[in-house]
């Protein structure tokens, strides 16, 4: 199964937990799938496991942020997880930047 179909199932759940992709997040990983692994941590930012893989596959996740944000893609978590992997790899000013643009799409009053 694909990330994608994966998603379209759990979207459709009435009842989500995000703990319930940390297992297919960390198959992906073991099976070399990051692309498919990136794409669900899109969809569950604050697990732990999201974390880690950000942390770890850095030299992946960052080219590739920044090869979507060039294209202008669009998601409710794209600066949270940016910023997240930005934090994770120790680029602190860009991680806050990103954190800043996501609090002031939340906040747009403040």
């Amino acid at each position: 199964m694909t990330a994608e179909e994966l998603i379209k199932v759990y979207l459709a759940l009435p009842f989500r937990f995000s703990s319930s992709l940390a297992n297919p997040i960390r198959q992906y990983r073991r099976g070399k799938l990051q692309e498919q692994a990136f794409q669900l941590c899109l969809h569950v930012p604050d697990l732990p496991t999201v974390k880690k893989f950000y942390k770890e596959c850095g030299a992946f996740c960052l080219p590739h942020f920044a090869a979507l944000e060039k294209q202008g893609f669009e998601h409710e978590h794209f600066d949270y997880c940016y910023g997240l992997a930005l934090g994770s790899n120790r680029k602190i000013e860009n991680a806050k930047s990103r954190m800043s643009a996501r609090f002031r799409r939340l906040n747009p009053t403040t």
